[in-house]
């Protein structure tokens, strides 16, 4: 059985009491399978009704919902590519309905990258998933063209959705998905491993096999501003719907937050509990959701000033193959890839008031919120 804990202090404070994540669902029958130890996006959603998750060459699909079905979006196993038999997953991506960037939420589409520089793109909107043919091509055809990350955001001026390849050939594409033809490609001097582009669309950040982070032009690729202080390789980067945050995270153990109006110094620097950062995600009101490699998911309230006071846990045993926040922040869902106790964990937000009465569902009796509750902050073993 899983055994998870969560332990930390809130999140926020309102007039009635303070926010937190509590454990809400665990479903064993949904579970990723990992095929990169240092890539850890294996996750995606749009919304609680549609949730994808990489298992091998297969992406399958289940609702929050109704998590007992589950279905295969996309079947990888056997390509149309001529020099790939079948797609290693790498990575996943889907515009998700409640983001900021809401200009694009009529582009219901779901991103694959694997391990050959392949990608594979659905159509969400043709029902049932299953019956569609992905879209399928290169992003690079170079023997060490893993897709590493896909950054999906509207493009400044139209508002067309695109989508942002980073590669492990040191190389970042951009796509224009409603045609899947490749406007742009960037060339750096190393690995791409993430990129985050800024809500204006005019700036994106880049991590890679480089110990400094990098701000470009979203336009040119032009590198503008050198960011420095990690003595590790990033692979995780994210920057807030309120464009004023920015994170990365790195193999030196260490996620760096920086003030987007003043990139000359950290603003903070943040220490994880048990191992890398590999998946950063920021929820509308600027927490940020630190995935790390292995048994724990953090949450840290970027714009307080008492890190201790300021950060939650939530911990269980597994390889975290991929986080996504849902609805803005209400709930975050983690794909546990560990082949004994993993599958797909779900948390919500609650309001807690300061008698410590628990008001997360107003149709549940006092004593049975009071059970959930200690029931939500015990070990299972």
């Amino acid at each position: 059985m899983q055994n998870w804990s969560t332990s930390g202090t809130a999140l926020a404070s309102s007039p009635d009491g303070e926010s937190r994540y509590h454990f809400r669902s665990f479903h064993s029958g949904h579970r990723a399978h990992s095929s990169h130890f240092q890539l850890r996006n294996l996750l995606a959603a749009s919304n609680r009704s549609q949730v994808f998750y990489a298992a091998g060459s297969k992406v399958m699909a289940t609702s929050l919902a109704c998590p007992d079905v589950r279905t295969i979006a996309m079947d990888l196993s056997s390509t149309t590519l001529a020099s790939a038999a079948s797609m290693r997953v790498m990575c996943l991506s889907t515009p998700s309905e409640t983001s900021s960037q809401s200009a694009y939420r009529s582009d219901k589409v779901l991103l694959a990258g694997g391990f050959s520089g392949e990608f594979a793109l659905l159509d969400l909107t043709s029902q049932p998933h299953s019956l569609s043919s992905p879209t399928t091509g290169f992003v690079s055809h170079h023997p060490n063209g893993i897709v590493t990350h896909i950054d999906t955001y509207p493009e400044r001026r139209s508002g067309l959705l695109r989508a942002a390849f980073s590669s492990n050939d040191h190389k970042l594409r951009l796509m224009d998905v409603k045609t899947t033809t490749f406007t742009h490609t960037f060339s750096y001097a190393h690995a791409v491993n993430c990129s985050a582009i800024s809500p204006d669309g005019r700036l994106r950040l880049l991590v890679g096999d480089s110990n400094n982070a990098y701000i470009t032009n979203a336009e040119t690729g032009e590198i503008t501003t050198q960011l420095e202080g990690h003595s590790g390789h990033g692979f995780a980067a994210a920057w807030s719907s309120s464009g004023t945050l920015v994170a990365t995270g790195a193999q030196d153990e260490k996620v760096i937050l920086w003030d987007a109006r003043n990139w000359s110094r950290p603003l903070r620097t943040l220490d994880t509990l048990m191992s890398c950062a590999r998946s950063l995600h920021f929820t509308d009101d600027d927490a940020l959701v630190i995935a790390e490699s292995e048994d724990v998911v953090s949450i840290y309230d970027a714009r307080g000033s008492d890190d201790d006071a300021r950060r939650q846990h939530l911990r269980f045993f597994g390889s975290i193959a991929g986080v996504c926040v849902l609805d803005g922040g209400r709930e975050i869902a983690v794909a546990n890839a560990d082949r004994t106790v993993g599958g797909l964990l779900t948390f919500e937000r609650r309001w807690e008031s300061l008698r410590g009465e628990n008001n997360h569902v107003r149709g549940w009796s006092r004593a049975s919120r009071r059970h959930a509750s200690l029931f939500c902050n015990d070990v299972m073993l």
